[in-house]
């Protein structure tokens, strides 16, 4: 026998469904700095040169679940990720064609020095390719050596530049890998010289929400002045 649902009820079901799907907090991050050093520049045949600038853009929501259960390190899915490099009048776009992968290190030992690092990285890249070497990896990182940053593998809200020792090119900065599967990887890295964050509120209710509220609290007054 099938129950029968009342319309108020039914409507409320349906609201409450699709509303838990839109108060995700995504946050979005631009920084920009220049190209400050490569490995194998000469198979990258002129194409970029010292000084030219890089952006990196991405975005993540602030809910999403760590898949990862060790402490202290997390990995999450990021929603965004590109680099976009300006070479004279030319601007070469790069972006990821999987899903991008921030990750967060606590008290992350690297040889005798103890970190906090922030990354965003993806394997899967379009984008022009450099002398026949298609791009297959994009990074970016920012990382402290006082590890006084993070107090755990949590995805920030905000991440302040101050925090991070911006002039060690070792530690933060921004990479395009290019690599024709048969050659050694050409790289370009950029000093990060500024940037942060550039939206970060929670997503608003569709319209279809607030139209299906409309449509209840109609059928709701519809179904009192019958009675």
């Amino acid at each position: 026998m099938i129950k029968k649902i009342s319309v108020l009820k039914l409507c409320a079901l349906l609201f409450l469904g699709t509303a838990s799907h839109a108060s995700a907090a995504i946050v979005s991050y631009e920084y920009f700095g220049e190209i400050a050093s490569f490995i194998n520049e000469a198979d990258l045949n002129g194409q970029f040169s010292a000084g030219d600038e890089m952006r990196a853009t991405f975005s993540y929501d602030t809910e999403a679940t760590d898949w990862v259960t060790i402490p202290d390190y997390g990995e999450y899915w990021a929603g965004t990720f590109s680099i976009e490099v300006t070479h004279g009048t030319d601007t070469f776009t790069y972006q990821s064609g999987l899903n991008p992968i921030v990750r967060v290190r606590n008290n992350n030992a690297v040889g005798l020095e103890v970190i906090d690092s922030f990354t965003v990285l993806s394997n899967g890249v379009t984008g022009p390719s450099v002398n026949n070497r298609p791009p297959t990896g994009l990074v970016f990182q920012l990382a402290d050596y006082d590890a006084s940053v993070f107090s755990d593998d949590t995805l920030p809200s905000a991440i302040p530049l101050n925090l991070f020792e911006t002039d060690n090119i070792n530690l933060n900065y921004i990479i395009i890998n290019f690599n024709d599967g048969v050659n050694p990887t050409a790289q370009i890295r950029g000093q990060i010289t500024g940037g942060g964050q550039i939206s970060g509120n929670a997503v608003p209710l569709p319209g279809a929400v607030w139209l299906l509220g409309s449509g209840c609290v109609g059928l709701a007054a519809l179904k009192r002045r019958r009675k």
